[in-house]
């Protein structure tokens, strides 16, 4: 089941193994959800009802979530030292969640707006829009080194993402045409522009700056490489035929929990371990589940 497929790949970003083969793959899971979330956004009504609706629900999550970090993470007056003292320092602040991990719903308030809205256009502006954002997000690191402005490449800068509501557009109508298969050709071309991006990405994104923004010299998503990959997963989840089981039914239905919840336990997973990753990885994981499952029962229902 698509959704399913892309609460699984979502959470596969959290804990990467460094080497550059699997780094290249490494940052798929956010653009993935991001992508899958739009498509199926795509099966709605264009009405302005379900886009509020949309909005509210993720609005709720994020003040939610934002909130209950900040102050877990800024406790006492720490709390109130991280609030942002300028114009420009608010806008970063309400960009990134509070500089938190959940940027990510903030990011996705304005892929909702934005697929909502490109849902009316003709499908040959869209795929025009598909290319210019994606040729945006190649362009944007390079900017970055030339003028040392590391902040356009970081990762809750929504720009990141602005291809995937037109590929999710995209893919909708093909799977939706009479012949929804790839011709040959357009695969062949299709894997070739992937191996021009990966080695773009080893090639001419590398720069110590941005250590910057990043715990690595490479931008984390804004790369015409992870674009193209993540349309290419979604387009195998959107054709492929797996039957459901358990194990994935579990992982769906406590995914949000996951997300919401791993932050407040990776440091003292850390600590308990002496950083080791897998036993680190199997607390979060413990953790977050467990009090998921608690939780559940004493949280407002949505927020969980």
């Amino acid at each position: 089941d698509l959704r399913y497929s892309s609460k699984i790949l979502f959470w596969s970003t959290f804990f990467p193994f460094q080497t550059s083969l699997i780094f290249t793959f490494y940052c798929w899971g956010v653009p993935v959800f991001f992508l899958i979330s739009n498509f199926l956004f795509c099966f709605k009504p264009q009405d302005k009802t379900v886009l509020f609706t949309y909005l509210a629900r993720i609005g709720k999550l994020a003040i939610f979530w934002i909130g209950l970090f900040s102050i877990f993470k800024f406790s006492g007056w720490g709390l109130v030292a991280s609030f942002p003292k300028s114009v420009p320092g608010f806008f970063k602040y309400l960009l990134s969640g509070g500089y938190t991990i959940y940027y990510f719903f903030i990011s996705l308030l304005f892929l909702t707006v934005i697929t909502h809205f490109a849902k009316q256009v003709k499908l040959v502006y869209v795929g025009m829009l598909f290319i210019l954002s994606t040729v945006l997000v190649a362009i944007l690191p390079l900017v970055s080194i030339a003028t040392g402005d590391f902040l356009l490449s970081i990762i809750w800068n929504p720009i990141n993402y602005l291809p995937y509501p037109f590929a999710a557009i995209l893919l909708f109508h093909l799977s939706k045409s009479e012949a929804p298969k790839i011709k040959p050709l357009y695969l062949v071309l299709a894997i070739f522009l992937f191996a021009l991006a990966v080695a773009a990405d080893w090639a001419i994104y590398i720069n110590a700056g941005f250590f910057k923004v990043n715990t690595y010299a490479i931008p984390a998503y804004m790369r015409p490489s992870l674009v193209l990959l993540a349309t290419g997963i979604v387009w195998w989840a959107i054709n492929i035929q797996l039957k459901s089981n358990p194990m994935i039914r579990f992982m769906s239905m406590n995914s949000l929990a996951l997300y919401c919840l791993h932050p407040f336990f990776v440091e003292p997973a850390k600590t308990l371990t002496g950083g080791r990753i897998l036993p680190s990885l199997f607390i979060v994981l413990l953790f977050s589940y467990t009090a998921g499952f608690i939780l559940r029962r004493f949280i407002v229902k949505g927020l969980i």
